[in-house]
């Protein structure tokens, strides 16, 4: 048996062989889908994806190897207003993994039956990264009641991962198939994920003793981003391959992937990973010019504070995550630029020749999706962090971004566990674990009677939003950080006597310290004054509206904010109307709100609004108290107090 299977949920698998017709062939349309004006499934989709076939297997030509994939897809348009054309898109590998695109056919079936092919002019290949490009599809005439179908095969020598298949898509599916076709002298495993069973799992070995694969799942609704959730592939049904074994004529069978262990041999081994850090000769010119920064008798936080440093200012990032240089690490540093593999490994390298104990740590970004710990597939990773081991504690590192302090990641890379890179032994997971984040407005203001407010705030952050903002103040100044970033609802404010602090000093929170003039605070009518107090917040509007959820919520990182004000009243006005107090604190200690505004006197008030929310994962079992939780926040940063004149 060529394949082995391998699944992370557990399913109710079943084998069945459908008698009935799936799908219709290329050109031939069922009358009942020609007659169909809504999917009765999802009666407010603007599409639906009938048939969703992928069919991928091995070929040789007598002089190499190469995977050829073949999709057929058709889709049924209802709503022509609200379909994302881009959903026609075809995303092609470029780069060392490069695939060809070739045999590609498009053609429009009208809603009277006729059929039109699309020409040629209607392709377009644009490059969409250094890593992809897309094939853009233009279907003209398009209207409801329309049907598009287009097929295309890729191929690729790429043979050490297959070709993934989702079956869920951002429109419902009707049906969703991929046949694996894997020949006698390769052995493939393959991660399966479905919370439901396959309404077709078919596996065969055939004569010659290959071994063909068959998915099936029917009836898929549509799947769509939701605010804080990781990556829908996370849980979309999906399909994927990797080589465990080749069956070399004439030789012994080599293993390729057996375990964690033999996975990190082999990739410590590689010209484009573990070479670049073991091999001087790949980092010589980085060491040459770090090296006179080293003071014997330094602690290890010291030096990697000085390598993280160095590294950052010498390679800056070039936007792509990946596990695998480019080229080498001298090179990347000649260049001035790399990728998070090229930046990341240096560090490790620069590590290593110090004498320090570092090693990578493959991740995958939230974007990626969760890796899975059990079953060594390194496509699961997309990027590379450095560890730096000291004591009986670990540091992880990551030198992407001119101003993150030493041991803070950028956001995408706390997605639960990374996998540290050691060849001599079973090497466990780790923790990735994010710091909460901190901001805390302090002003001391004054209300004058024609709505307008003017005195000084100080705001403090701390990690990932220090490091946004000190990112900001670079590239835009100050006054413009301010004006885009501070009370945004009232474009007209100004500010004078700004001053920054830490700005540099990554390991210390940022302040920044203003004056500030800002009109139309209030809405001024007859002898009264409607105010908000709250002139900005880490939350403006609740981010849960819909009543109900698909997934879980999955914040970044832990925070808290903390927004504290003195406020003068305008002269001969008295309080009206002050909003009530109020404390929240949600199961488990999950957040809290707290909120009050107190008389310090006839002419003073103190306002106070604080928000904690300290832990990460909800489950949709609590996504009903959290809506309900932020809702309270956002009403408490809308609140309002009446002034009245005496």
């Amino acid at each position: 048996m060529r394949l082995s299977l391998i699944i992370p949920f557990a399913l109710v698998l079943n084998i069945t062989l459908f008698a009935q017709k799936r799908f219709d062939e290329w050109g031939e349309v069922s009358p009942e889908d020609k007659a169909m004006t809504v999917y009765p499934a999802d009666t407010s989709a603007a599409a639906v994806i009938l048939h969703d076939i992928g069919s991928t297997q091995i070929d040789d030509d007598g002089q190499r190897w190469f995977v050829n994939h073949r999709h057929v897809r058709r889709i049924k348009i209802f709503k022509l207003a609200s379909f994302d054309q881009s959903q026609l898109n075809i995303y092609i590998r470029a780069g060392r993994d490069g695939e060809i695109l070739d045999k590609i056919k498009v053609q429009h079936i009208l809603p009277d039956g006729t059929i039109q092919r699309v020409k040629s002019d209607n392709l377009r290949l644009e490059k969409v990264s250094k890593y992809y490009k897309q094939m853009k599809i233009f279907v003209p005439q398009l209207q409801d009641g329309s049907i598009i179908e287009y097929q295309y095969e890729l191929e690729s020598e790429y043979l050490f991962a297959l070709y993934d298949w989702y079956f869920h898509q951002q429109l419902p599916v009707r049906w969703s198939e991929i046949t694996t076709h894997i020949r006698k002298e390769f052995e493939y495993q393959f991660l399966a994920r479905s919370e439901r069973p396959f309404d077709d799992q078919t596996k065969k070995t055939l004569v010659d003793n290959s071994a063909t694969l068959r998915l099936g799942l029917a009836n898929l609704p549509a799947m769509k981003d939701e605010p804080y959730m990781t990556t829908l592939d996370d849980y979309r049904a999906h399909v994927g391959f990797q080589l465990s074994r080749t069956y070399p004529v004439g030789a012994e069978p080599r293993n390729i992937m057996v375990s964690w262990e033999k996975t990190a041999r082999d990739i410590l081994d590689r010209d484009d990973f573990g070479k670049q850090f073991e091999k001087k000769s790949n980092f010589s010119s980085l060491w040459e010019a770090f090296e006179p920064q080293l003071v014997p008798g330094e602690s290890p936080m010291m030096v990697a504070e000085k390598v993280v440093s160095f590294v950052k200012s010498s390679i800056g990032w070039n936007g792509y995550h990946n596990v695998l240089t480019d080229k080498d690490l001298n090179d990347a540093y000649a260049k001035k630029t790399g990728s998070s593999a090229d930046i990341n490994l240096a560090v490790v390298a620069l590590l290593q020749k110090a004498g320090l104990d570092a090693i990578p740590v493959l991740v995958s970004t939230r974007d990626n999706g969760t890796p899975y710990e059990n079953y060594p597939f390194i496509r699961q990773f997309n990027s590379v962090l450095a560890m730096l081991n000291h004591g009986d504690q670990h540091t992880l590192l990551d030198a992407t971004h001119p101003f993150m302090p030493l041991g803070q990641l950028r956001s995408e890379y706390y997605n639960n566990r990374g996998w540290p890179v050691v060849a001599k032994k079973e090497s466990p997971w780790i923790d990735i674990v994010a710091p909460e984040t901190n901001i805390v407005w302090q002003g001391s203001l004054k209300l004058d009677d024609q709505g307008q407010i003017t005195g000084k705030f100080d705001i403090t952050s701390t990690s990932r939003t220090a490091t946004n903002w000190r990112n900001k103040i670079s590239l835009d100044g100050a006054d413009d950080f301010l004006k885009k970033n501070f009370a945004e609802g009232y474009p007209d404010a100004a500010f004078d006597s700004i001053a920054v602090e830490n700005q540099n000093d990554l390991n210390k929170p940022l302040k920044v310290k203003f004056g500030c003039k800002i009109p139309n605070t209030s809405n001024v009518v007859n002898d009264f004054i409607y105010l908000k107090p709250i002139l900005d917040f880490a939350v403006k509007e609740n981010p849960f509206k819909s009543l109900t959820r698909e997934f879980p919520v999955n914040f970044n990182y832990p925070f808290k904010a903390q927004y504290v004000i003195d406020l003068t009243l305008p002269d001969g006005y008295n309080v009206e109307e002050m909003p009530a107090s109020a404390r929240i604190v949600m199961p488990d200690q999950a957040g809290s709100i707290v909120f009050s505004c107190n008389k310090m006197s006839e002419s003073s008030l103190v306002i106070i609004l604080k928000m904690t929310i300290s832990k990460c994962d909800f489950p949709l079992a609590e996504y009903e108290v959290l809506r309900k939780f932020f809702d309270m926040v956002n009403e408490k940063a809308n609140t309002q107090i009446v002034l009245k004149k005496s």
